[in-house]
């Protein structure tokens, strides 16, 4: 793009990084403000994001809207971003659909009104011990009490209250079972999931880990959705 001549682009920037391999991220920000949507076809965010600096964060790569952009987020080396959900979101209907799309290349792109926050993980600890990329994952807090049993609150496995657990947005087949975020049409919550073999249309067994609490049965349908199998937990001591 004849970024060492172009003066239109200069002004932004300290004459030093004219020569530079890529662009200050306050530069593109603005690029991403004016060019998107543009020419045929459309120029996108993400061929615009792709000219900062590696360390920098695409911050549409969640479905902000031309409004809602925020500056973009510095992620520091050696660590990987990932999203926090909330806990509450998509509780009382409205289905989670208006929550998550299923349209980009990772699969569950989550939309920025159901993120809470960003956690910075290492490298080493997400791809080395979870063999998970931070595109594919997501974080949320554990609520309640169902997540234990009070009686063995010690065993494998166990999630309290204020846990954040991650949660692999790529494993979405509850075989074999085990815990699982789900959508079950009234909010997401963390339970143990099994299919009900020779169910049609497929159906899934969610459990507690709690007694007090009794198992019941969703189908995966446009109501409910499997977020995505729980491989990590971080707790309180």
């Amino acid at each position: 793009m004849g970024y060492s001549r172009a003066s239109s682009i200069q002004r932004y920037e300290d004459p030093v990084l004219y020569k530079k391999e890529f662009l200050a991220p306050e530069l593109v920000l603005k690029m991403v403000k004016a060019l998107v949507g543009r020419g045929e076809p459309p120029i996108s965010a993400s061929e615009i994001w792709a000219l900062a600096r590696p360390e920098v964060t695409d911050p549409d790569s969640m479905d902000f809207d031309g409004d809602a952009r925020t500056a973009p987020r510095v992620v520091p080396k050696n660590t990987d971003e990932v999203r926090e959900l909330d806990a509450r979101a998509g509780a009382g209907g409205g289905g989670v659909f208006d929550l998550i799309n299923v349209t980009d290349d990772y699969g569950n792109q989550i939309s920025a009104e159901v993120v809470k926050d960003h956690w910075q993980i290492p490298t080493s600890f997400l791809r080395g011990e979870l063999r998970l990329e931070a595109t594919k994952a997501v974080m949320i807090e554990i609520t309640g009490d169902s997540g234990y049993d009070p009686s063995n609150p010690n065993a494998p496995g166990s999630v309290f209250p204020g846990d954040r657990v991650i949660v692999d947005a790529r494993d979405t087949r509850p075989s074999p079972p085990g815990p699982f975020l789900v959508y079950d049409g009234t909010g997401f919550v963390v339970k143990l999931c099994e299919p009900v073999h020779g169910s049609d249309p497929p159906t899934i067994r969610l459990a507690s880990r709690n007694p007090i609490y009794t198992p019941y049965h969703i189908t995966i349908d446009d109501g409910h959705v499997i977020v995505g199998r729980v491989v990590g937990r971080f707790t309180r001591m």
